[in-house]
């Protein structure tokens, strides 16, 4: 197969049982069309590829069929001009302790490609969480992250998993949203800014999103890595990967009422 010819598109590297909950969320998310194109790189057959493409019709699905950990794979998705690439376990194989070793060296091979693409990455054991990070994943989550606190909830406090069910449901009219903040309101007090989204759409401002610097992987190697942290630090040196500081996201959750709003901040709110 041939390089595909896109940019600004969205890459899913990987597939398993969660591989189409995930695209549901990303379609039913895309109303101002944000992600045009979506590339899958992964291990399906045509057949299933062709179901899959018939299932969201309203979205332009693309296939590369390989190992997201090869850089020739990678590059026939077009991954350097990608707006971002997801890796999430791939479900065909069949050592589970491997899943999240291939997202790490699947992430390293992206950023020593490019550094500058982003990557979301998912992973299974909290325990490789330093490690995904030392491989310069921009962001990472962890699977059931939330999953006792949220049974712990159904006893103690009833009505909160139900409340986060809704507002992380992307199906749902009172799920949390990121807006743009309009511009006469930078520099203004966060008071104001509760009020207008309070008057203009009923909706209840409940933070401020922002993308700052925050600390580099530089700062999480520690002189006594292991070897594989040794081998992460190097793949990235050899790459041209800075250690310096990543551009990162960061929430202020309900801030004070004289919290000054900052250029380039964007709104957390709940309609």
């Amino acid at each position: 197969m041939e390089k595909l010819n896109l940019a600004n598109h969205l890459v899913l590297c990987g597939w398993n049982a969660n591989a189409e909950s995930v695209i549901d969320s990303i379609q039913n998310l895309n109303k101002h069309h944000v992600v045009k194109d979506l590339v899958l790189v992964n291990d399906l057959t045509v057949e299933e590829v062709t179901s899959i493409k018939n299932r969201y019709q309203s979205m332009n699905i693309h296939f590369v069929a390989g190992d997201f950990t090869n850089e020739e794979t990678l590059n026939k998705a077009s991954i350097t001009n990608a707006s971002t690439v997801i890796i999430i376990p791939n479900g065909s194989s069949a050592e589970i302790a491997t899943h999240d070793e291939k997202t790490i060296f699947a992430t390293l091979t992206i950023k020593s490609i490019d550094s500058s693409i982003r990557v979301v990455a998912y992973i299974l054991h909290r325990e490789n969480l330093t490690h995904i990070k030392r491989a310069a994943a921009d962001e990472v989550v962890v699977s059931d992250d939330y999953s006792g606190h949220l049974l712990a909830s159904h006893v103690i406090e009833p009505g909160i998993p139900q409340t986060v069910n809704q507002l992380m449901d992307s199906n749902s009219n009172g799920r949390i949203k990121r807006v743009a903040i309009p511009e006469k309101y930078v520099g203004h007090k966060y008071d104001e800014l509760f009020g207008y989204f309070n008057e203009k759409d009923n909706a209840v401002l409940i933070g401020i999103c922002t993308e700052d610097e925050n600390l580099g992987i530089g700062a999480v190697l520690s002189s006594d890595a292991s070897a594989l942290d040794a081998f992460i630090e190097r793949k990235l040196k050899e790459g041209g990967i800075s250690l310096e500081d990543q551009s990162k996201v960061h929430i202020n959750i309900n801030p004070e009422r004289d919290y000054i709003i900052q250029d380039g901040e964007q709104a957390i709110i709940i309609p």
